[in-house]
């Protein structure tokens, strides 16, 4: 779930090939935001906000070199930012097709075995895979609200982060007036200066604590407002599967019977006037 990335050195001289990037809403996060300690020893935060980066990151490239004095032959290397992506679980869910699980782990990794050796026969041959036709419109649009929501966590976050750092720097401002008394001894001003600290620290954390909670409101306000307008768009959607097909059937059925009753009038008009 977690991988590593790669990036080519300014100084190398080696060819640096991606295979594989993220895409632009992938983010970083550090080793303590990835993993807690609990009860049971160390395991995966399964709670970790993602924080977007708008950044592309390699997880994976082929790199080649020209013979040197270090590398008689040359260099031809695979490299891959997470030695999981090959565990033994992928192999097990390739054979055994577990609910439709199919990982491109193991293909990748023959494919670069292959492209290692100078085979490659059978690279087409895995490229070819079933395509399905998706929702390309309402995955456009669900886009664009995800998207929206997470410019709006940034912001929220970024305010909050202004706030702590005004009330952090409204501290240290009434610090350094107390120090800057000459009306005081160095005593007094230790004493002062401890209270003020004390005080200032209460009021900071109460500040943090409000300013937290209205980061995480604003949040999940986000997040809500998202979900409903997506949930809106699936039910538009549903709501014209419904409606739109039986239209073309009603209108032929419509151009039939105009036409039929059409027919039997004039019918009905040539057997008066034969009769007549």
């Amino acid at each position: 779930m977690y991988s590593g990335f790669i990036y080519k050195a300014v100084e190398s001289k080696n060819d640096f090939q991606p295979l594989l990037r993220t895409g632009r809403v992938s983010g970083v996060l550090r080793w303590d935001q990835v993993v807690q300690r609990s009860f049971f020893g160390m395991g995966i935060n399964r709670n970790v906000r993602h924080v977007q980066t708008d950044d592309s990151y390699i997880l994976a490239a082929q790199i080649t070199g020209q013979p040197s004095t270090d590398q008689p032959k040359g260099l031809n290397v695979v490299m891959v930012a997470d030695v999981d992506f090959i565990s033994e679980q992928f192999f097990q869910l390739r054979a055994q097709g577990i609910e439709n699980l199919n990982f491109d782990n193991v293909t990748f990794f023959l494919n670069c075995i292959d492209n290692l050796a100078n085979d490659r026969s059978f690279i087409d041959l895995r490229k070819k895979r079933v395509r399905y036709r998706t929702l390309e419109t309402v995955e456009r649009k669900t886009r664009q609200f995800v998207e929206q929501r997470l410019t709006e966590e940034k912001e929220a976050e970024a305010q909050a982060q202004k706030a702590l750092d005004d009330a952090r720097g409204r501290l240290n401002q009434s610090v350094s007036q107390l120090q800057a008394r000459t009306d005081l001894d160095v005593q007094t001003k230790q004493i002062m200066a401890q209270n003020l600290q004390e005080v200032e620290n209460r009021r900071f954390e109460a500040e943090r604590a409000s300013i937290e909670s209205q980061k995480q409101s604003t949040i999940q306000q986000s997040k809500e407002n998202t979900e409903a307008s997506i949930r809106a768009i699936q039910t538009r959607i549903r709501m014209l599967a419904v409606l739109l097909p039986p239209v073309p059937v009603l209108a032929i059925g419509s151009v039939i019977f105009v036409k039929r009753r059409k027919r039997e009038r004039e019918g009905a008009i040539a057997v008066r006037r034969l009769r007549s």
